[in-house]
Order: structure tokens, then sequence, then C-alpha cells
């Protein structure tokens, strides 16, 4: 019961967009202040150089590099992270676009991620979730990949709020 103002202003923030080429992990960002509460991450062909996952990983102080609880699924088949939020990549040169929306739970720093996308050129549909507590407010974003991976195309960029 009542009107919904969608003409109010919110205050977003961007990243520049990165190019996901070389070494991994990658830095999306270690600018965010404010203990944001919603960020969503955009994907544009993002691909590997061999056969494997990409992970984003989030941090406060740093980077933290355990203790998610996540999975992803790549047309029903599904593999499951501690190290980060699995994007399933899987096959080299295969290029994920899509989308990562995290939220934290109010009152808390604990992020629950979702994210959902395709692999470009192919009827692939890639699919996951997953959360991770930190210590103190989020201020920091890296896509890292499994071992022996580099990135090899692609960019990611993240608005947060």
């Amino acid at each position: 019961a009542g009107d919904v103002d969608l003409s109010a202003a919110r205050a977003e923030a961007f990243s520049s967009v990165v190019s996901l080429s070389g070494a991994a992990p990658i830095t999306v960002t270690t600018a965010i202040t404010g203990a944001p509460s919603y960020v969503e991450l955009w994907f544009n062909g993002m691909s590997l150089s061999s056969t494997g996952h990409a992970f984003v990983q989030l941090g406060d102080a740093g980077f933290v590099t355990t203790g998610y609880d996540s999975s992803g699924a790549s047309n029903g088949a599904g593999v499951s992270a501690t190290n980060g939020f699995i994007v399933r990549v899987g096959v080299a040169a295969q290029a994920f676009t899509g989308t990562m929306i995290m939220r934290r739970t109010p009152g808390t720093n604990i992020w629950i991620a979702n994210y959902n996308g395709f692999v470009d050129g192919l009827a692939s549909y890639l699919t996951g979730a997953g959360k991770i507590t930190l210590a103190a407010p989020l201020e920091r974003i890296r896509v890292t990949a499994t071992a022996a991976n580099d990135f090899d195309g692609g960019t990611v960029y993240a608005v947060y709020r």
C-alpha cells in the first residue's frame, strides 16, 4: 500500500573496467569505502588459459582466500569451492559473460553471492552461489583462477553501494 519512489538517487561507485589478461590473481578494486551492502560484478568474455575455474575473492584489510561456501554449475554439472566464489568456466578459451551480485546481510559482514551467465557463442548456461563472513567491512575485490591458470581475455568491472 503506497507508492514507491524510483526517482531517489543512489550513491553508487564504479571501478574502472579491468582487463582480464595475464597472471592470476587480478585485482578489480581496493578502493571500496563506507561499508557497502551491495556489489555487482559485470564480466564480459572472461576466459582462462587452460581448463579450470575462476574465483571471486573479497577482502577487508587483505584478501580472504579460505572459508567460502560456494558452488557453481554449467548445464547442471556442479563443483564446489572454499577459496572463493567459484565461476565454473571449465574449458580453456571458453568465454564467460554474466553478472555476479553480492549482498551484505544487514548488521553483519556476511556476504551472499549469486551469478548467472553464459559461454559466449554456445548454448551453455552458468550459475552459482555462495557466502563468506569477513572480519571487517568489505574494501577489496579480485578475480583469480585454479592453479596453473592465467586469464587470456575479457573484462570485469564493479558497481557498489
